[in-house]
């Protein structure tokens, strides 16, 4: 998973540079655990690494939207992944998601994810699942360790405080 992508250019160093021979130019080491420390044929690493490996670039600047075509149609990665929070600093705007623009292109996303075959992926929230759905997101990311441990020690905290009788 790749952050800002700006430009088609980014779009191909990501497939070069994760991607083995024939698509891309990425450094062998059939040492790693990926490669059963070696147990693996070679040729049969590189080719299953290529087939298995998942590859996401993220669109969240307003910069790659002029080459988003081309970056969709470029083949070696599987999802475009469209992230609103950065996509909302970059334009200017921070955390204002209704911003025009910013629904205009997460309605893009999908839509040229699908034409060319990608996976289309964004973060949302319960409040807006079916939304992204039906926008034609087929990977949603809805939920943040950091938010979920945030709450569960929060509380911890706050029943302490609570109970000692103890003041912020």
């Amino acid at each position: 998973m790749v952050p800002h992508i700006m430009n088609l250019k980014d779009a191909e160093n990501v497939v070069r540079m994760t991607r083995f021979h024939p698509i891309g130019r990425r450094p062998v080491d059939g040492g790693n655990a990926d490669g059963m420390y070696t147990m693996i044929n070679f040729k049969e690493y590189i080719k299953e690494a290529n087939e298995k490996r998942f590859i996401v670039v993220q669109i969240e600047d307003p910069e790659p939207l002029d080459e988003l075509d081309k970056i969709a149609q470029l083949d070696g990665y599987d999802m475009l992944f469209f992230g609103p929070a950065d996509f909302s600093h970059g334009i200017g705007h921070p955390a204002e998601f209704d911003n025009p623009f910013l629904i205009e292109t997460k309605r893009k996303i999908p839509q040229i994810a699908k034409k060319y075959g990608k996976f289309a992926g964004t973060v949302g929230n319960l409040q807006n699942l079916q939304e992204l759905i039906d926008l034609g997101y087929n990977f949603i990311n809805l939920g943040a360790d950091v938010v979920g441990l945030t709450k569960y020690y929060s509380e911890i905290a706050d029943t302490f405080r609570k109970i000692c009788k103890y003041e912020k």
